[in-house]
């Protein structure tokens, strides 16, 4: 005999009439799972939001962080491009600048 049958049978939960309710302690066991049972839905459906909602961060950070590297790639070429020696040394000749001779080199030491 299945739950539901076995409470038909016996008549109701509430011991008495309806307009005398008395809270058993099967009654009071039931209605105290039936909360935490919503209480444990409502939990899950939250979490279940918040995981999303973070993932979603997640993806945007990480997209984010390449397009970043990709910029970082480039900024490093640009700059290896803009300061070869060969580069410096042609600039330097068309603004009229040479190198001094070795006797008017002073080297410092730190």
């Amino acid at each position: 005999m299945n739950a539901a049958a076995r409470v038909m049978e016996q008549g109701s939960w509430f011991r008495g009439d309806v307009k005398k309710v008395s809270l058993t302690r099967e009654l009071f066991a039931m209605l105290s799972l039936m909360v935490l049972v919503l209480a444990s839905a409502l939990a899950v459906v939250y979490v279940k939001n918040l995981e999303r909602q973070l993932f979603s961060d997640l993806q945007s950070v990480q997209q984010q962080t390449n397009r970043i590297q990709v910029e970082w790639r480039q900024l490093l070429l640009a700059q290896s491009t803009w300061s070869t020696t060969a580069r410096v040394q042609k600039i330097a000749g068309a603004m009229g600048m040479v190198l001094p001779p070795s006797n008017n080199v002073v080297l410092v030491k730190s």
